[in-house]
C-alpha cells in the first residue's frame, strides 16, 4: 500500500548546558494512504516530538534536527515535499489544510478568550476563500458532524463551558474541517473516561472510512490500539524496538519492552490479580544507557545472565550524575547482572544499540535475545 508519511530517519536534539540530548533517534515511520498507525510507548518516550518534528512545532532552539527526512506524499504531480526542508511559507499551505493535529490536552490548545466557532471560522478563512458567515455555517456543520449537541448555540461557547470530551470533539471538528489527508492524533483521548474515549475513537474510525483519511494515533492506550489500529510502531528512549501490523504484534509480541506494555494491560479474560508493572522509569535523555536502552529495566537480559555468567557483567549506577555509571551495585549478586552484549555498544551500529531485525513479513524488532 502507498505511504501517504514517510519519516525516515529522523534526529531530533534538545540542547541544554551546552550537550545535545537525542531526544529521537533515527526514527523511520510509514504511514500508508487511509490506514490507522499507532505510536506507543510510555510518556516520556519521543512520541509527541516525533509527531510534532513532521509539522515542525517543535521549539527551534532548543531543539535541532540532527538528520532525516519527513516526506508527503500529497502533491498534484504524484511527488514527495520534505517537510523538513521545504519554506516556512511552502509549509503553512499544508499545515491545518493537508495536515491536520489534534493536540493532547484541548484546554490548553484552544485559546480561553475566543468562542469555540471563532476559533473554527479561523482556521476556515486561513486555508479557504470563503466569508465569515459562510464560514460560520461550516463552523456548526462541522460541530454536528462530531455529533455534539444543539452546535448553533455550542458554537458560540468559550472552551471552559464545555465538558472535556465536548472539547476534543471541537479539536476534531477544527482539525478535519479542511478535509486534510493526515491527520495526527497525539493522546486524543488522555484524560477522558472510557465511555468517552471510545465515542471519539468511533468517531474518528468513521470518518476515515467516510473519506479516506490517513491516521497517525500516538498513544499509551494499548485496548485503544488493538481495537483501532491497523499497524503498530513502539517506542522507546526515542528509538523504535518493534513494528508489526497490529495482529501480529499482539499475537506475538517479540521485544521485552513490547511484553511488558502488553502485561501491564488490563484483560477482561485474564487473571484477577493485580497487574504487572515494568520496573524503573524511561531514562533521562541526558544519561542514555549504553547498549539497548532498555537493558536497566528488561528482565530478560538478567535471566539470560544467570544462565550464561561468562557472558555477564555486574549492573553498574550513575551515583554522581555525569552519565558514566561509576558504582557497582553488587559484585556477588547473580541476580544483579546483565548479558555483556546488552550493555556494551553494538559493533557497527551508529547509535551502539540493535538494529531492527526482520522476524517475519511486516514483524521487526531490535532486541539481540529474540529468537
Amino acid at each position: 500500500m502507498e505511504s501517504i508519511l514517510q519519516i525516515q530517519n529522523l534526529g531530533v536534539s534538545f540542547r541544554r548546558d551546552g550537550k545535545a540530548m537525542p531526544v529521537v533517534d533515527g526514527m523511520s515511520l510509514h504511514v500508508p494512504q487511509g490506514a490507522t498507525v499507532a505510536l506507543v510507548g510510555e510518556s516520556g518516550c519521543g512520541k509527541s516530538v516525533t509527531a510534532l518534528s513532521v509539522l515542525r512545532l517543535v521549539p527551534r532552539p532548543p531543539a535541532c534536527f540532527e538528520s532525516g527526512r519527513v516526506l508527503f506524499h500529497d502533491s498534484p504531480d504524484g511527488g514527495a515535499v520534505d517537510l523538513l526542508t521545504i519554506s516556512e511559507r511552502d509549509l503553512r499551505r499544508i499545515r491545518g489544510r493537508r495536515i491536520a493535529m489534534i493536540f493532547q490536552e484541548p484546554m490548553t490548545a484552544l485559546n480561553p478568550v475566543m468562542t469555540v466557532g471563532q476559533q473554527i471560522v479561523e482556521a476556515v478563512q486561513v486555508h479557504r476563500s470563503i466569508d465569515r458567515r459562510a464560514a460560520r455555517d461550516l463552523a456548526v456543520e462541522a460541530l454536528r458532524s462530531v455529533r455534539i449537541d444543539d452546535p448553533q448555540q455550542r458554537v458560540d461557547a468559550y472552551p471552559h463551558q464545555l465538558s472535556g470530551g465536548m472539547r476534543q470533539r471541537a479539536m476534531i471538528a477544527m482539525a478535519l474541517i479542511c478535509e486534510p489527508a493526515l491527520l495526527i492524533a497525539d493522546e486524543p483521548t488522555t484524560a477522558l473516561d472510557p465511555t468517552i474515549q471510545l465515542q471519539l475513537l468511533t468517531l474518528l474510525k468513521e470518518m476515515q472510512r467516510q473519506s479516506g483519511l490517513s491516521i497517525l494515533l500516538i498513544t499509551h492506550d494499548l485496548g485503544a490500539v488493538r481495537e483501532f489500529a491497523d499497524y503498530v510502531y513502539v517506542m522507546y528512549a526515542g528509538r523504535i524496538v518493534e513494528q508489526a501490523p497490529v495482529d501480529k504484534l499482539y499475537a506475538n509480541p517479540l521485544h521485552p519492552y513490547t511484553q511488558g506494555l502488553l502485561r501491564c494491560t488490563p484483560r477482561l479474560d485474564g487473571p484477577r490479580d493485580r497487574l504487572e508493572v515494568i520496573p524503573g522509569t524511561v531514562p533521562d535523555f541526558s544519561q542514555l544507557p549504553t547498549g539497548c536502552r532498555f537493558h536497566p529495566r528488561c528482565q530478560l537480559t538478567r535471566d539470560r545472565a544467570a544462565e550464561t555468567p561468562e557472558e555477564a557483567l555486574p549492573i553498574r549506577i550513575d551515583t554522581q550524575g555525569s552519565g558514566r555509571p561509576d558504582r557497582v551495585i553488587d559484585e556477588n549478586d547473580a541476580a544483579a547482572r546483565v548479558l555483556r552484549r546488552c550493555v556494551e555498544p553494538c559493533v557497527g551500529q551508529p547509535s551502539g544499540a540493535p538494529a531492527l531485525q526482520s522476524f517475519g513479513p511486516d514483524h521487526f524488532a531490535a532486541c539481540w535475545l529474540v529468537e
